[in-house]
């Protein structure tokens, strides 16, 4: 049958192989959801920066009479916050269309990935959510 050395004991080759494998297949099963899971904690740090430029821009329009037009380079402080565009942040942050009336705040991811260049947009105004980013939240 199986023979081992005398007084040995350990794990032969093909019970390690078989180890291995099925480490492998429990890996390849899970990696893809893991994935997945990281996008929408993505999505979420987003949407919690975005509803604080929208609590901003309130405050501004209530000071100014109109909303604030900000890009990636732009003082951010105007609306009470700083600029949330680094060089670790997964999503690019804008404000455009702004006037008296309305603004839209568009997140676009930039990190690698499936999403990559994939948005969600905030309307000021309304509170409405709209986008291309497949975990945007729904209204």
């Amino acid at each position: 049958m199986n023979k081992r050395r005398a007084g040995g004991f350990g794990f032969t080759l093909t019970e390690l192989l078989i180890v291995i494998v099925v480490i492998g297949i429990l890996a390849a099963i899970g990696i893809p959801r893991f994935a997945a899971q990281k996008d929408k904690a993505y999505v979420a740090e987003a949407v919690n920066i975005m509803s604080a430029i929208r609590q901003g821009q309130l405050a501004y329009r209530l000071e100014h009479s109109t909303y604030k037009n900000l890009t990636t380079t732009d003082n951010w402080d105007v609306i009470g916050m700083s600029n949330p565009n680094n060089s670790s942040a997964k999503f690019e942050y804008t404000v455009t269309n702004a006037d008296a009336d309305s603004a839209i705040i568009e997140a676009e991811q930039t990190i690698a990935g499936p999403a990559q260049d994939e948005a969600i947009e905030l309307d000021v105004a309304s509170g409405n959510w709209s986008g291309d980013h497949r975990f945007r939240p729904r209204n």
